[in-house]
């Protein structure tokens, strides 16, 4: 099962509670963006050396652990989880992610993680930017979460181009934002976790009624 979204579309919250219900790993694909950001940063590459960028991906001593349903990151070994949260992280995870070749290794290393956690746990929920377009358009189920920018700007606490500025950075090299062939589009301003959860489950029961049964 794959989710697409921008900035404050609630991928992450309902990701969560969904892989809970179905009792399936959940896989936050975006924070091996992070840890290549954090990576890169500590490994003073310059945000604008694509080609330096592009070989970290590749490299970079990255575990990713699917347990206990939720997704956590090592580097060399060490959980990184907190430093992924900081500023300065943050501000960096634009400018590594907009370089194509970039994007190309960083799909394919989430395309192995996916393989490994179907055959793990017989399947997985991904969120991330182009999960259901690119990483993994062969998905059972394929969402796209949008809301509008007023509705995003205050979930994030944030102006309302703040939000969108990303997302435009980021529709640079991705067009996420277009729904592909049999992805459901569900608008998430005036919903509430609990809707948001009851309507993906609906796409999840119409799917794969296999993958909920019990969990009503």
């Amino acid at each position: 099962m794959a989710v697409d979204g921008g900035v404050a579309t609630g991928k992450s919250s309902v990701c969560t509670e969904v892989a809970r219900r179905l009792r399936l790993p959940y896989f936050n694909a975006g924070l091996l963006y992070r840890a290549l950001a954090l990576w890169c940063v500590g490994e003073r590459i310059a945000l604008d050396d694509a080609d330096g960028i592009a070989a970290a991906a590749g490299s970079y001593p990255l575990t990713v652990s699917l347990d206990g349903g939720r997704t956590t990151i090592l580097l060399m070994g060490r959980d990184v989880g907190d430093q992924l949260k900081t500023a300065e992280v943050g501000r960096a995870v634009p400018a590594v992610a907009r370089h194509r070749a970039v994007r190309d290794i960083m799909n394919g290393r989430q395309r192995a993680i996916v393989r490994y956690a179907e055959s793990a746990f017989g399947g997985v929920v991904i969120d991330g930017r182009d999960a259901t377009t690119v990483v993994v358009p062969e998905a059972d189920v394929k969402i796209l979460l949008v809301a509008t920018e007023e509705v995003r700007a205050r979930r994030v606490g944030a102006d309302e181009g703040a939000a969108a500025d990303r997302d435009a950075a980021d529709a640079s090299v991705s067009d996420f934002l277009r729904p592909g062939p049999g992805v459901a589009v569900l608008d998430t301003s005036d919903l509430d976790i609990g809707e948001l959860v009851s309507r993906v489950l609906a796409c999840v029961r119409e799917k794969r009624p296999d993958w909920v049964r019990g969990t009503d």
